[in-house]
């Protein structure tokens, strides 16, 4: 019954998910300090060929001391994919300048990361102050042969939010080759009626807002955009949210939705696609996943922050 109220509240949630794939995600057996809970993973990142895991907060199991981020070799990632139950243990990269709590009061680490060169990296910083949000981006450098990544906190720039709603910020950093956009949380018609993303060149200059799709729920995560644009975003309800959120009555769900969305990124903005989502059937508690890549050839990698625990997981291409 659980199953089917779910199903259900995924038709009226988007009437384009009539046509929509449902499947499991398997999960891969994460192992080492990567796969503890309070290591609270963000977001993931390719970096070349490898694909590196952003803690919320690198520094949790020291505040203040260098923190670290975890990386694994795509092709371990395809052997997991594949079956191979041999345990996956990133190796860790030392991160410098992380704590950035005397420069911002009310800070909340750190939501996305996005590579704009084999060495340069930008991340989305999230604040809240009271009853005020903020988010921010930064840059990065690898160093050391990719054995250190250092935050450059004399970079921070400040991201125009489009409303203001708790604990809702940046989630996604998008780079086309030219240009940074973030992506902003929520984009529901009732908290969200002009939706927004915020734009950004090379040198986190401000280029403008442009228009974003109207998305219920919380946009999560979201992978790089293909040659024409076209990029996966996590799409997740937690029914906890309900009231923050407020979604119409035609697509307010009885049970969590966990979905992936396609949308396509163009030089006016952000924009829905016709693919159909790509359901993922529940499996016990609602699973918060704030990190997407595309596994090439195979599907999706997919992580949670501690909400039930971490996990790594697979999803195969619809």
């Amino acid at each position: 019954m659980r199953l089917l109220l779910l199903l259900i509240a995924l038709l009226l949630a988007a009437p384009e998910a009539l046509d929509a794939t449902a499947t499991a995600v398997r999960e891969l057996p994460l192992a080492g300090p990567a796969a503890e809970r309070d290591a609270e993973l963000s977001d993931l990142a390719w970096r070349g060929d490898e694909l590196l895991f952003l803690p919320q907060y690198p520094d949790w199991r020291a505040p203040g001391a260098p923190g670290a981020l975890f990386a694994l070799p795509r092709a371990a990632l395809e052997r997991a994919a594949d079956g191979d139950p041999a345990p996956l243990v990133p190796r860790e990269i030392t991160v410098l300048g992380a704590d950035l709590r005397g420069r911002i009061p009310g800070f909340e680490g750190f939501e996305a990361i996005v590579f704009t060169g084999p060495d340069d990296c930008v991340l989305a910083v999230e604040e809240q102050n009271g009853a005020a949000m903020r988010a921010y981006l930064v840059a990065g450098r690898m160093e050391q042969g990719g054995t250190v990544l250092r935050i450059l906190p004399e970079t921070l720039t400040e991201t125009p939010l489009p409303v203001q709603l708790a604990n809702m910020a940046v989630e996604a950093l998008l780079w086309d080759g030219r240009e940074i956009t973030a992506l902003f949380e929520a984009g529901g018609r009732n908290v969200n009626p002009a939706p927004t993303a915020a734009v950004f060149d090379a040198a986190l200059r401000f280029q403008g807002l442009r228009p974003a799709p109207a998305l219920e729920y919380r946009l999560t995560a979201a992978t790089q955009p293909e040659a024409d644009g076209r990029f996966w975003a996590v799409n997740y309800f937690w029914p906890g949210e309900r009231g923050l959120l407020r979604p119409p009555p035609e697509a307010d769900p009885p049970a969590q939705v966990e979905r992936l969305v396609r949308l396509r990124l163009t030089p006016r903005g952000v924009t829905a696609d016709a693919a159909a989502p790509v359901d993922i059937l529940p499996q016990g508690e609602p699973r918060n996943w704030e990190g997407v890549a595309v596994l090439p050839g195979r599907g999706f990698l997919l992580a949670t922050d501690k909400h039930p625990r971490t996990i790594l997981g697979f999803v195969p291409a619809p």
